[in-house]
């Protein structure tokens, strides 16, 4: 059951304002801040837009769209990401680049642990054992 059916109408306003807000903290922050507490948001979310109030109704739709969007961003993000790694991995001349930069490292760095860092920077889809 839904405990917040009966919100008196002195409080309509407040709870929309909170709403509003966190609306707009979710809008600002990043998505895997609050990816933890996506379930239990949605729920609450959800329960504040079964009320009658239309002005609450559409709070709590805006909160759930920016949860929605944020997700669909991340997720966009996560398969740009991937494709990316995939055509730096089949490029014919990333081997090559990887050497070279490799010989580089080495003759500048003198040092593997760095080269190996690096190379986790640049192309994290490619073995760092050479």
């Amino acid at each position: 059951s839904n405990d917040l059916l009966n919100i008196p109408e002195q409080y309509e306003r407040l709870t929309q304002t909170c709403l509003l807000c966190m609306n707009s903290f979710l809008t600002w922050v990043e998505y895997n801040h609050f990816e933890q507490y996506e379930l239990f948001l949605c729920e609450l979310f959800l329960k504040f837009f079964q009320l009658n109030s239309v002005k609450l109704r559409h709070a709590s739709f805006e909160c759930l769209l920016s949860l929605v969007n944020k997700r669909l961003a991340r997720r966009q993000l996560q398969q740009q990401q991937q494709q990316r790694n995939k055509r730096i991995a089949s490029s014919p001349s990333s081997a090559l680049n990887c050497q070279q930069e490799k010989l580089f490292l080495n003759y500048f760095l003198g040092d593997n642990t760095l080269e190996m860092f690096y190379r986790l920077l640049i192309s994290p889809t490619v073995s760092v054992l050479f």
